[in-house]
């Protein structure tokens, strides 16, 4: 499922980056891994089994999907660049 796959990502980037700026914390990744969890126990508690359904992506988390979107990128780089 690809929100299991881009959260468990960003999860594992939180943990590198704190990790190289030697902060004393996990940079946020214990608490989106958890979140992450009670998404999934969610799921199943559902009845769900197959995680290639389509899936609305909790409002929290839309920003590390539409980061990956090209489109979404150049839309910043235009709403920056016209909107002073």
């Amino acid at each position: 499922m690809q929100i299991v796959d881009t959260i468990s990502q960003k999860v594992n980037l939180l943990r590198e980056n704190a990790a190289y700026t030697g902060a004393h914390n996990d940079g946020g990744a214990s608490s989106l891994e958890k979140q992450l969890g009670f998404f999934i126990l969610g799921f199943k508690a559902g009845g769900h089994t197959d995680f290639n359904l389509e899936v609305e992506v909790p409002t929290v988390w839309q920003d590390y999907f539409f980061r990956q979107d090209p489109e979404y990128d150049e839309y910043i780089r235009l709403k920056n660049k016209f909107e002073k």
